[in-house]
């Protein structure tokens, strides 16, 4: 998915944890990657993170940072580099990739800064559901392991632009 090169961790100041805040993209409950069904997630093969069962379908920015991959093919899935490095991936649903694009639209492209809880996409559950498809809605920071992991704040259901993870020893 064309992700960036990878950057070292953060320090913290007087004992407090330090690194990037992840918003949750949408209000719902929180799922563990390891339950969502999809290997290349669930695995950790595309880093540690958190997935929201989306109750809505506008789907928001978790960072500030750059998006470096969004639109054509990848409707599904916007991969943002945030500000002090990390890469974070927001990716709408499993094997929604088969739809070619079709119950979503991207809000953003690649080079463009944007703000956390900025809009990236819309997509419509409807749709994947009636093509077959989880709409889970997964957040995964690939260069979490150089970043010290990620770590939640929160459980249960969220709000869309809550601060429910972060980044960092």
């Amino acid at each position: 998915m064309g992700l960036l090169g990878r950057l070292g961790g953060h320090g913290g100041e007087k004992g407090e944890p330090s690194g990037a805040q992840l918003l949750s993209p949408v209000s719902g409950p929180l799922v563990s990657l390891s339950q969502v069904d999809d290997p290349v997630f669930s695995t950790g093969a595309m880093g540690e993170g958190f997935a929201v069962r989306p109750e809505d379908e506008v789907v928001l920015s978790p960072v500030s940072g750059t998006v470096s991959v969004a639109g054509a093919p990848n409707f599904h899935a916007v991969d943002i580099t945030g500000d002090g490095g990390v890469e974070v991936l927001v990716h709408v649903g499993v094997d929604t990739v088969e739809m070619g694009g079709r119950g979503f639209e991207v809000l953003v492209r690649p080079g463009q800064r944007v703000k956390a809880g900025q809009a990236l996409l819309t997509f419509s559950r409807d749709l994947i559901a009636r093509a077959g498809f989880d709409d889970v809605v997964i957040v995964s920071v690939p260069n979490s392991a150089d970043l010290g992991g990620v770590h939640m704040l929160l459980d249960g259901h969220v709000d869309a632009g809550t601060p429910v993870a972060r980044v960092g020893a």
